[in-house]
């Protein structure tokens, strides 16, 4: 190639191939057939080419390509060509129609037609920001426009591209210029038009007169309803300012026609953009402030309702299980937390709604009480008890099991959260545990009116076999008891019951209670003597030193010893006392003996 000749670029290359090319990767049917016949026809003539310019020297020349196929081939490659210069050749006629319709470059004056001169486009222009600079979509549009003009001159008058221009805009840059163009100034005519439409739409939310039956206006939200039923000074003010800005922006809107948004013919003071917009502010203001300043506050029935967990845990929450009570708090916490979840409730919805959880969990805490009172009674009979007959001839088990029954009682009394069953329950044990020490003390009496004329006749052969079956372990253990006690100086056997007898000095204890013991001892050891004892004889001669044995133990602590026996309680009852508690279980030993002796003679 020789330097400084021009070089003839391809012909995809060209603007017509690159905007065929792009319609057919759009999916046009014309562009792609057009592409397809080029393509088809191009290659066809390289063909021929090649078979021209073979060196093959087997070739056939009969079958090398004549020059009228050849020129052929050429015109169709050019008509080819030529389909798509004409149909793709980049059009800038709508650019320029578009950009005509703005006010010329250089001009003094806005043409009466001139964008420039609508409405729209001089509240835009008007419409600057805060420092001062201009609007940002007046800026845009002279921007969009610029960048129009500039491509279009390339264009002749027709849109056409001059004639020998270089770098011709491809028809999508002019397409873009031209769409950029008229969407700035549609979304100029749309936002800055004088017209009603936002002022007009934001008085729609709210009532229309007293007679609107509409659900969905401000004055039914539940900020309104808290402010109208506050009732002070600041919420009339607040209410008044809002209906007065209300009525302003309806008397703007009066001069429009609500239909087509334009003012009505003949209007006379037609509100500018400017008024409209400062009304619309004013209404969404004094909306605001109602919305901001009344909101309902649920945080007090939030934290009320949320005590549930822990509520449920007291005592007078289980005591209530099943009561009328129960019912009602669980029905008033039920509506508490549907008023929780109810995002326009208002604020008298949300008081009466905690009022009535509140006055729920008063009544149920007031009626539900743990009643501690007779279990109260029961452990302070505890000291007097401990001085009965019952208890001083109660076995160690059941002492035990007595001593169990009040440490628990004791426990639950001094349990703040202790439940009425907990309560009955402790108070139940015991009771029966007492019970059944007087159960027992009962039973030592009983059959003493059975058979009173019966005899003692029974055979020998009779009570060989009755010895034969007695059981005298107890009353075995019992006597060394006691025998242990007179060794260890507790009994003081006949010298204690001397000292009683003769009212000598220091006597430990009363003589009848000694005298009782010395008596049930010997009794004892004669019943363990004899090979004829009745199981009854055993029985009443154990129970009779047994008791003997608690009633001495008592009598000594309560002159200051330290012991009492194997019971392990001490007690407060007196000399007199203990006579007749003695008294009482000799007359009980000899009628269980006797009544039981007859019994077992039939």
């Amino acid at each position: 190639m020789k330097t400084g000749q021009p070089v003839t670029p391809p012909f995809e290359a060209s603007v017509p191939y690159k905007n065929a090319l792009e319609k057919k990767n759009a999916g046009d049917a014309t562009a792609t057939e057009k592409l397809k016949a080029y393509a088809e026809k191009l290659k066809a003539a390289q063909d021929l080419i090649a078979q021209v310019n073979s060196t093959d020297p087997n070739a056939d020349p009969d079958k090398k390509p004549t020059q009228a196929q050849v020129d052929k081939a050429l015109a169709a490659l050019k008509k080819a060509k030529k389909d798509i210069d004409d149909a793709f050749a980049t059009n800038a006629k709508d650019l320029k129609d578009e950009s005509a319709k703005s006010t010329a470059d250089g001009a003094t004056t806005v043409g009466k037609d001139d964008f420039e001169a609508t409405t729209e486009f001089k509240n835009a222009d008007s419409k600057k920001t805060d420092d001062g600079k201009e609007n940002a979509d007046v800026t845009a549009y002279k921007e969009a426009l610029g960048k129009a003009r500039n491509l279009l001159n390339k264009f002749d008058q027709n849109g056409k591209p001059n004639s020998g221009e270089k770098d011709v805009p491809t028809q999508k840059e002019v397409d873009e210029a031209l769409k950029n163009l008229k969407e700035i100034k549609d979304k100029i005519t749309k936002n800055y038009v004088t017209s009603p439409h936002d002022l007009q739409q934001e008085v729609d939310k709210s009532k229309d007169g007293d007679t609107d039956t509409s659900t969905d206006v401000f004055e039914n939200t539940p900020e309104f309803k808290n402010a109208t039923a506050k009732g002070d000074d600041a919420s009339k003010k607040d209410l008044q300012d809002y209906n007065d800005k209300l009525k302003a922006a309806k008397e703007k809107l009066e001069k429009f026609d609500r239909a087509t948004g334009k003012p009505k013919k003949g209007a006379i003071g037609v509100p500018t953009q400017q008024e409209l917009d400062k009304a619309l502010k004013d209404l969404q203001d004094a909306k605001q402030k109602i919305t901001d300043g009344y909101k309902t506050n649920k945080s007090d029935l939030n934290t009320e309702a949320g005590k549930d967990g822990d509520f449920a845990k007291t005592p007078e929450f289980q005591n209530a299980a099943g009561s009328l009570e129960a019912d009602a708090y669980k029905k008033a916490l039920e509506e508490a937390n549907k008023v929780l979840g109810d995002e326009n409730a208002t604020q008298a919805q949300v008081d009466e709604a905690l009022k009535k959880l509140k006055q729920a969990k008063d009544d149920l805490t007031s009626k539900h009480r743990t009643n501690k009172n007779k279990l109260y009674e029961e452990t302070g009979n505890d000291p007097e008890f401990r001085k009965s007959i019952p208890f001083l001839i109660a076995d160690g088990k059941d002492i035990a099991e007595y001593n169990k029954a009040l440490n628990d009682a004791n426990a639950v009394l001094a349990d703040p959260n202790a439940t009425q069953a907990q309560v009955d329950e402790a108070l139940r044990k015991l009771q029966a545990i007492k019970q059944k020490m007087i159960d027992f003390y009962n039973s030592l009496g009983s059959g003493s009116d059975d058979d009173s004329d019966g005899n003692n006749n029974g055979t020998g052969a009779n009570n060989a076999n009755a010895a034969n079956a007695v059981d005298k372990s107890m009353l075995s253990a019992e006597v060394n008891g006691a025998l242990a006690d007179i060794a260890n100086g507790n009994g003081n056997g006949a010298a204690g019951a001397s000292n009683g007898a003769n009212g000598n000095k220091g006597a430990l204890v009363d003589a009848s209670v000694i005298k009782e013991f010395n008596d049930a001892l010997e009794n004892a050891r004669r019943v363990l003597a004899d090979p004829n004892a009745t199981q009854e004889q055993v029985e009443a001669a154990t129970m009779r030193l047994r008791a003997a044995r608690a009633a001495l133990n008592a009598a000594k602590a309560n002159k200051g010893s330290n012991l009492r026996g194997n019971m392990g309680v001490q007690t407060g009852v007196d000399s007199a006392t203990l006579s007749a508690f003695a008294a009482v279980f000799v007359g009980l030993a000899g009628l269980g003996v006797s009544a039981k002796r007859r019994k077992h003679a039939r």
